[in-house]
């Protein structure tokens, strides 16, 4: 009974969280099978063929209270965007997002996952929506390996000062 699962990790409750492309987070424990929710944004997803709630990496560092996701938006103007958003987690609930970057999307080809490093660095894989040369222009955050601080910051030493592209 899921919406096209997505994303699957390893909670730091050693519980098995995961995204379904419709907008929800819910987590299951593996010993009772039991399914709990944690996030409900389907309002703020916008959903169509393979657009949605998407990639999530979850901080490994169990005093950084953090899970990122990433999802397709469509704004009030009707631009649709791929969010990168970070939420802080407790027991039973993600809460306070905070959005740290938005790039343009399209009805495809919008890539979807996050990493942690072992420094604490966000790495986000964004497709090239639906446009092919957006991967080798550096002036577009489409089609890239982007790379960020998780306040959203972009790193001094990243390739290209004031730039979050890692790798094109």
């Amino acid at each position: 009974d899921l919406n096209v699962p997505w994303e699957i990790a390893w909670g730091p409750d050693d519980q098995i969280w995961f995204t379904e492309q419709s907008g929800t987070i819910s987590k299951v424990d593996p010993h009772t099978g039991k399914k709990k929710l944690l996030l409900n944004i389907v309002n703020e997803v916008y959903r169509q063929r393979t657009l949605g709630l998407l990639g999530m990496a979850i901080h490994p560092d169990k005093n950084k209270h953090f899970v990122f996701i990433d999802y397709t938006h469509k704004r009030k103007d009707s631009v649709v965007v791929s969010r990168l958003v970070r939420y802080t987690y407790t027991t039973d609930t993600l809460k306070d997002p905070l959005v740290l970057l938005e790039i343009p999307a399209s009805t495809g080809h919008n890539g979807s996952r996050i990493a942690i490093s072992r420094d604490g660095k966000i790495f986000w894989a964004t497709g090239d929506a639906a446009k092919y040369n957006n991967a080798q222009d550096t002036s577009s955050l489409n089609g890239k390996v982007l790379r960020l601080n998780i306040d959203g910051s972009i790193p001094e030493d990243n390739p290209f000062p004031g730039n979050p592209v890692w790798s094109f």
